[in-house]
């Protein structure tokens, strides 16, 4: 059985919570930035990375020590201290009020755990090995690199593209599925690599739309 659902989590105007201000706790806090978090973080100390993007207002830093109330309003919280009687706390505060955390690099103190992803656009392919080993996760991520070019990124776009008028036509869900796969399997894909977008376009419409 496995212990971790992988799940995509909508983070955009939400608040995240990040306990500690380190190199690692930079590191959440620029991540959970790239997908549209409202980031808090407490910590008496920051390194300076963390202390420019307090002052470019792109985070909100309580220059002090963790109060068991700052999960309060948290839709993800992140413990990155250190001290691991802070970090505990943090979870147990946490799992009082049934939220979602992370204690990093301590699995059992975690309800969700970052998988190791690869980034093409508005792909993003995840790596997880449910905390038992984040270097396995990582190499295997990184051999995913030499074959999820960013040619996927740019077919999600033009698929998205013609969602809307591919979507008002009245297929049967199984047309519907067999026109998306020879959309995806169109030859797409190697246009894009190529740099030949129009013709890539029109490889996506002709499966889809006519």
């Amino acid at each position: 059985m496995h212990e971790y659902l992988p799940l995509s989590f909508r983070l955009k105007g939400r608040c995240c919570l990040v306990v500690g201000a380190g190199a690692i706790g930079t590191h959440k806090a620029e991540a959970l930035l790239r997908y549209g978090a409202t980031v808090v973080v407490v910590a008496p100390e920051a390194t300076e990375a963390l202390q420019a993007l307090a002052l470019g207002g792109e985070v909100v830093w309580h220059e002090r020590d963790y109060r068991s109330q700052d999960v309060a309003q948290a839709h993800l919280t992140i413990a990155a201290t250190g001290d691991p009687q802070v970090n505990r706390q943090v979870y147990e505060d946490a799992e009082a009020l049934m939220r979602p955390v992370n204690v990093v690099d301590v699995p059992e103190l975690c309800s969700v755990i970052f998988p190791s992803i690869l980034w093409r656009g508005d792909v993003s392919v995840a790596v997880s090995t449910s905390g038992r080993s984040p270097t396995l996760a990582r190499v295997l991520r990184e051999r995913l690199e030499c074959v999820v070019g960013e040619e996927y990124g740019r077919l999600a776009e033009l698929l998205w593209e013609q969602r809307p008028e591919a979507g008002a036509r009245a297929w049967s869900v199984a047309e519907s599925r067999r026109r998306w796969e020879q959309a995806v399997n169109s030859g797409a894909l190697e246009h894009l690599k190529g740099g030949r977008v129009a013709e890539a376009r029109e490889a996506v419409r002709r499966c889809l739309l006519y």
